[in-house]
């Protein structure tokens, strides 16, 4: 399994740095308690052999030749080393040799071949020359037991790394449980009622995250006040004078005294006026939504009939284009009375339609679609989109996100509030999109109350 460690969260990295130091701290000291076991049983089995040897050693006797026979499991070799002083040489003669000897003859004190623990053990006699002893016996018991222990170690070792990955994990989410607790609150904080965090009654480091977290909600609040309350105030002020100027546009409009070129800049300055007058009621929408100051009110109310009045209001915008409008029922007999605001619906409504025609390609064909089962009445607004536009679905319904920028387009507020209105009547909108075909489904829940006030 690969190891993505940029993914990790903060605990699997602490678990994983804590097992990997213990496995490098356990892998060290075994390495050396190993070494020193390994020389230890060495050591004894050397001592035994040392005394064999001696024992070798005093059965020996030159003049005349007396050598003791190996026993069961021993093999030695007798050796006479002596100076030739005439030559001036060492001599080494052979006293026992058995026909076959399991290892060979080295000078060190004491080494290990063929599973064998051999032992060199040189005495001084009294004629100046020395007995040598070459000793052995076979150290598969000795073999064996090492091995079992290696296999022993490594076991604890694997078991010791798994443990401390639990330990490691368990204790590090103890440790990060108050952080934990604090991303909790924050990812349920709602920027309409900022609630301030609880500090916690240890001072340590969480508690000065709390602290430094609430400053900044703090500043938060502050800037979202003063940021609604521009919004509420500047869309109050910029209502009448755009309300006086579209009146006066649409007056001067039906004169027929003015020329074709003065009527058509007027007819392009009513354009922008009304998509001016359309942000300004966005911007007053938003800061309503933002304060939470807006008032629903429940009263039964044909959704065909309310999809029917904005079709109408956008017939014009549509013959623009060559748009079509195409209506299906999934029953003719359905009654589509529910019980909403039927001004905020409006308005949900309007939002799904322009966008439909705005986004769709000339001589396209936008079709609505009205459902209904026991519990909810749905109406689906499908058109397909220019090929060039790639929203983020995640984003669609974030405030000031665009797809695609269009010319004459407003701040990205449209679907925004669409489902801001929509959530606070109880309603849900959610939006598809596949190979080209954008669907944006209202869902409004059926109820008996046939008048319902909120605020919210």
């Amino acid at each position: 399994m690969k190891l993505n460690w940029p993914t990790l969260n903060l605990r699997k990295k602490a678990a994983v740095f804590f097992a990997t130091a213990f496995l490098v701290l356990w892998s060290c000291a075994s390495f050396l308690f190993f070494q020193r076991l390994k020389k230890t049983l060495y050591a004894t089995l050397d001592g035994q052999l040392k005394a064999r040897a001696t024992i070798v050693t005093e059965k020996t006797s030159l003049h005349p030749k007396i050598v003791p026979l190996p026993q069961n499991n021993e093999s030695f070799l007798i050796l006479y080393q002596h100076t030739d002083f005439y030559h001036h040489t060492n001599l080494t003669d052979t006293v026992f040799k058995p026909v076959s000897l399991p290892f060979t003859v080295r000078s060190d004190s004491a080494f290990s071949e063929n599973h064998w623990r051999v032992i060199r053990q040189k005495t001084h006699l009294e004629n100046r020359g020395y007995l040598i002893v070459v000793y052995g016996v076979p150290a598969n018991a000795v073999e064996e037991e090492i091995l079992s222990l290696t296999f022993i170690n490594w076991l604890l070792l694997m078991c010791g790394f798994l443990l401390s990955l639990v330990v490691a994990n368990w204790l590090t989410g103890r440790l990060l449980s108050p952080l934990q607790k604090v991303i909790a609150l924050t990812q349920a904080i709602n920027f309409k009622t900022i609630t301030l965090l609880n500090a916690p009654s240890t001072k340590d480091e969480i508690n000065d995250l709390v602290v430094s977290f609430n400053r900044m909600l703090v500043r938060i609040k502050e800037q979202s006040d003063k940021q609604t309350a521009f919004f509420a105030s500047a869309s109050h002020e910029l209502r009448t004078p755009l309300s006086v100027m579209q009146t006066r546009l649409q007056v001067w409009l039906q004169s027929e005294a003015i020329s074709p070129e003065i009527k058509s800049l007027f007819e392009q300055q009513l354009t922008e006026v009304k998509r001016m007058t359309k942000m300004t009621n966005d911007f007053l929408l938003l800061s309503q939504l933002k304060s939470g100051q807006i008032l629903t009110t429940g009263t039964v109310t044909n959704l065909s009939d309310l999809v029917a009045v904005s079709l109408s209001y956008f017939k014009s915008k549509a013959d623009q284009k060559n748009t079509t409008f195409k209506i299906e029922y999934s029953s003719l007999e359905a009654d589509w009375d529910v019980v909403m605001d039927a001004e905020k619906t409006t308005i949900i409504v309007n939002n799904l339609l322009e966008n439909a025609i705005k986004y769709s390609p000339d001589k396209e064909k936008i079709t609505i679609r009205f459902e209904k089962s026991e519990t909810r009445v749905m109406v689906c607004i499908e058109n397909y989109i220019h090929a060039d536009i790639n929203p983020v679905m995640a984003d669609l319904k974030n405030e000031f996100y665009h797809s695609k920028p269009l010319d004459g387009e407003g701040f990205g507020l449209g679907l925004w509030i669409a489902n801001q209105l929509a959530t606070i009547q109880q309603m849900s909108l959610e939006l598809y999109i596949q190979n080209g075909c954008f669907q944006a489904w209202l869902s409004i829940p059926v109820t008996k109350s046939e008048n319902l006030i909120r605020a919210i």
